[in-house]
């Protein structure tokens, strides 16, 4: 999997979030998952970084996931489009009541990565 990382080095983003050791493990395992899931049925994809975390792009200006680290935790906001993803409440994406994205979900261990790659691919699918 290759991040972009033009605007902000991953390092330093971990370093200035905090990020546990366990934490960084969370967000590579999910976003290793979610690159291999778009991979291996043929679905265009990037990722680059962003000031907290990694957005994930479904084309060149199109994103379709937010996934941001913090001390403990991983969490990701999904685009909806303004539809929904079961199992996420509806919530904002890029503006307030935009009610194009959901609520944040937090990846906190491996149960929860299983849960959080679904949704992604969902994400995808939506913003495609």
């Amino acid at each position: 999997m290759k991040i972009d990382e033009g605007k902000h080095k991953l390092d330093d983003i971990i370093i200035r979030q905090g990020s546990s050791p366990t934490t960084v493990r969370l967000f590579t395992d999910f976003l290793n998952a979610v690159d291999i899931a778009l991979e291996k049925d043929n679905k265009n994809h990037s990722f680059r970084t962003h000031q907290k975390g990694v957005t994930g792009m479904s084309r060149p200006r199109k994103a379709f996931i937010y996934v941001d680290l913090y001390q403990d935790h991983v969490s990701i906001r999904c685009f909806t489009n303004g539809g929904g993803i079961l199992g996420l409440k509806k919530g904002f994406w890029n503006c307030k009541n935009d009610n194009k994205g959901s609520e944040l979900f937090r990846i906190t261990d491996e149960a929860t990565i299983e849960k959080a790659v679904g949704f992604a691919l969902d994400a995808w699918a939506l913003a495609i």
